[in-house]
């Protein structure tokens, strides 16, 4: 199984409606649990195992400001997945998961975003896809898309927080989200990633 589904509508908080609220968590995180429980029903009763492959981001573990719900789907994506993966090995359950941390993917989603000189460079969607075939080839909990992103994560965390934000701001990481909001080449994906969720219309609207 491989949940790679996701929108990145963008917001300040104050102005993010409670349905891009209720669409990023569904699509981004609810989707993914759901999609993750009823494989591991299905490889768990067949007896033979299998692999889930998480895509989460970059995001799911450096804060982006003007994409906080975004940003919190991520992380929960990655927590989600790495708890997981303590529960199987902690079972013997023959069931591999891992989660891949992709940089800013140059898609339609990157729209508006600009190029900053932090460790996280935007990269194709076909890196992206041979970080999903190594998970698969040699699974592992983390995948990071650079491969150098891992290190630049896994040492930020270990920085005090005043110089981690000092950081983001001089590498342009601080205004990165929040100067795309008006970007004209943003509007077609906002409008779009608000129609990507009808499944949930219903249980919206109850």
């Amino acid at each position: 199984l491989i949940n790679n589904a996701g929108i990145m509508p963008l917001n300040r908080i104050e102005d993010e409606s409670d349905r891009a609220t209720h669409d990023i968590i569904g699509l981004n995180l609810m989707a993914v649990i759901y999609a993750t429980k009823e494989m591991v029903t299905r490889m768990k009763a067949r007896g033979t195992g299998g692999q889930i492959v998480n895509i989460s981001s970059a995001a799911g573990r450096i804060p982006i400001a003007g994409a906080s719900t975004y940003v919190a789907s991520k992380h929960a994506v990655s927590g989600f997945s790495n708890s997981l993966h303590i529960e199987f090995r902690a079972d013997k359950t023959p069931i591999s998961i891992s989660v891949v941390h992709p940089a800013m993917v140059h898609t339609e989603l990157a729209a508006g975003f600009r190029a900053n000189k932090g460790p996280a460079k935007p990269v194709t969607p076909e890196l992206v896809a041979e970080g999903i075939l190594s998970a698969i080839l040699k699974p592992r909990p983390n995948i990071y898309v650079p491969r150098s992103l891992g290190p630049s994560v896994r040492s930020g965390a270990l920085i005090p927080r005043r110089v981690g934000e000092w950081l983001n701001k001089v590498l342009g990481g601080e205004r990165a989200a929040l100067d795309a909001l008006d970007d004209p080449q943003r509007k077609a994906y906002e409008e779009r990633a608000a129609k990507s969720a009808p499944a949930a219309d219903q249980e919206f609207r109850d």
